[in-house]
């Protein structure tokens, strides 16, 4: 029971420390001049990061607050040990294996497959991580090739 206690305040307090960052990053990125004719400038990109990282801060905050409790403790559900780190080695090879496919089917292509496979490691349902990953890839190829203009 200490063990799942500690996991869920273990949780909290990164979920605190990614939505402060990020909320921090977002206000110093502010400070960075503009360029003219109403191009992106230098705060762009610590700007992207900094609304991920608050996203994903909330998303873990949300989702550790909103966990169901297990009925015979009362504590918050959590995935076995041994579980998390195959979902984790699974994705960080998932990641490893990009720079390998991307030359042969070029960026996006690459890109959306390794999203895929990664929401399917997640466990998530097949049809929300062809949407994710779909999502995520069309969100890349605006900010880069269409605001940027830089070619993927």
């Amino acid at each position: 029971m200490k063990e799942q206690l500690r996991i869920f305040n273990k949780d909290l307090i990164a979920a605190s420390v990614l939505l402060l960052l990020g909320i921090w990053i977002w206000w110093y990125s502010s400070r960075f001049p503009d360029l003219p004719e109403g191009h992106p400038g230098p705060g762009l990109f610590p700007r992207v990061i900094a609304l991920g990282m608050a996203a994903i801060g909330l998303a873990i905050g949300l989702g550790h607050l909103l966990k169901k409790p297990n009925k015979q403790t009362g504590d918050p559900e959590t995935e076995p040990a041994d579980k998390s780190r195959v979902r984790l080695m699974l994705g960080l090879i998932l990641v490893a294996v990009f720079p390998l496919l991307s030359p042969w089917i070029g960026f996006l292509p690459a890109l959306l497959i390794i999203g895929v496979f990664i929401g399917f490691s997640l466990q998530v349902k097949w049809w929300k991580a062809i949407l994710t990953a779909a999502v995520a890839v069309g969100f890349i190829y605006l900010i880069f090739s269409g605001l940027l203009n830089v070619p993927l």
